[in-house]
């Protein structure tokens, strides 16, 4: 990733290879992922396309959802049923573990601290 200065607005090394658009940066990356070269236009440019690109994919993927709702729902309510119940169960056996586990170091903490 390229460093900007905030400042300044100018932006220091490295290059868009991965095509993606980055929408997470910290204050030290451009917002347009490094693709730049510290030029604020083109940093828009990149910025604007990125925002066409998951703009796009968010109207495919709010289109797509009632399609699937309508062939796989009730599938997916079954699968979600049984992946909630075997995650309970293993959440459970987690929860007995653990107090198992402090309840062998309670006992253990008792048996060295008599005198």
């Amino acid at each position: 990733m390229e460093k900007c200065d905030v400042k300044t607005g100018t932006c220091e090394g490295g290059t868009e290879t991965s095509g993606q658009c980055h929408q997470t940066q910290s204050h030290s990356q451009c917002a347009c992922g490094g693709g730049c070269g510290g030029d604020p236009a083109v940093c828009a440019m990149l910025m604007w396309k990125c925002v066409f690109k998951e703009s796009m994919r968010s109207v495919m993927v709010d289109i797509m959802k009632p399609k699937i709702q309508k062939k796989l729902g009730a599938k997916f309510d079954k699968a979600a049923d049984v992946v909630l119940e075997t995650m309970m169960v293993k959440f459970q056996s987690m929860v007995t573990v653990s107090k198992a586990k402090n309840d062998l170091e309670e006992k253990f903490r008792n048996l060295m601290s008599e005198g």
